[in-house]
């Protein structure tokens, strides 16, 4: 099985508070949860394995207007990543 992005739905148009939501898979060691700007990455979080879910920090909604992307990368317990979910794309207004 692989980590699936739920919500924010591909070309969503979020307001705040913005929460990110994924499928997660079993026997991880903990996910990292990135947002990006173009090629600049915005938020970078790592997270325990039982989460699923992440509430970005009020900041984030200063990026109005422009196309983020997001993903999840499922983490082996020493940190490496296992795999990583296809990106999603989203907007804040």
């Amino acid at each position: 099985s692989r980590v699936e992005l739920l919500k924010p739905e591909n070309g969503a148009i979020m307001k705040s508070p913005i929460v990110f939501s994924w499928r997660g898979i079993a026997g991880v060691g903990g996910y990292r949860l990135f947002v990006k700007s173009a090629d600049k990455t915005l938020l970078s979080a790592v997270l325990k394995s039982d989460t699923t879910s992440y509430t970005a920090p009020p900041w984030l909604k200063g990026e109005t207007d422009k196309s983020l992307t997001w993903n999840v990368q499922a983490l082996k317990a020493d940190g490496s990543v296992l795999q990583a979910s296809e990106p999603g794309v989203f907007r804040i207004k």
